[in-house]
């Protein structure tokens, strides 16, 4: 349900945003803006997360913890600061690997979401990037437990090309814009 909340939500968000805020200007280049826009302020709050985890975890080094969490927890803090100084470097770049293939994906759901005030039935074009928003959350987090990051990312990346194919497949010529003489 949550996979498909979040679809459910952030495509609404995009109607919204198209509805009263793209009104006047609902281009092709501007709905890519829009969801670069989209996709990359996801990824700078998520990669500013990352950071001030990090901060927070070298902060921590430097503390005696134990004075920080009461005693039953401690244990449970040590074993997070091992784990988390214990991963392999290139693990951690999975994050980034994720944000970096989701920023094409917003920009293809945008596209998608662009053709409900294109095309007609244009609910079923919400409804389809929701679908396709939600099935791919729901793909994301059941593979993780078994094909661990790098296999998730492999998954997701099948997943952006798709997203790429809409973009390609909706491109629309830009506007001619007529010079001054």
């Amino acid at each position: 349900m949550l996979s498909f909340s979040a679809g459910l939500f952030e495509e609404s968000a995009r109607w919204v945003g198209f509805r009263f805020w793209l009104q006047q200007d609902r281009t092709y280049p501007r709905t890519l803006l829009y969801g670069a826009g989209h996709g990359g302020i996801e990824a700078l709050i998520l990669g500013l997360l990352v950071l001030l985890t990090y901060i927070n975890m070298l902060i921590l080094t430097q503390l005696d913890v134990a004075t920080l969490v009461p005693a039953e927890q401690l244990s449970l803090v040590q074993s997070q600061m091992q784990a988390f100084w214990g991963a392999n470097w290139w693990d951690t770049f999975a994050g980034a690997v994720e944000r970096w293939l989701t920023v094409p994906f917003h920009i293809g759901l945008t596209v998608l979401g662009l053709q409900v005030w294109r095309r007609k039935a244009g609910w079923l074009w919400w409804l389809l990037a929701v679908l396709l928003h939600g099935t791919t959350n729901l793909v994301v987090v059941s593979v993780l437990p078994k094909l661990g990051y790098w296999g998730t990312e492999a998954v997701l990346a099948g997943f952006t090309l798709l997203a790429v194919l809409i973009i390609v497949i909706f491109r629309e010529p830009e506007p001619e814009t007529i010079l001054a003489e």
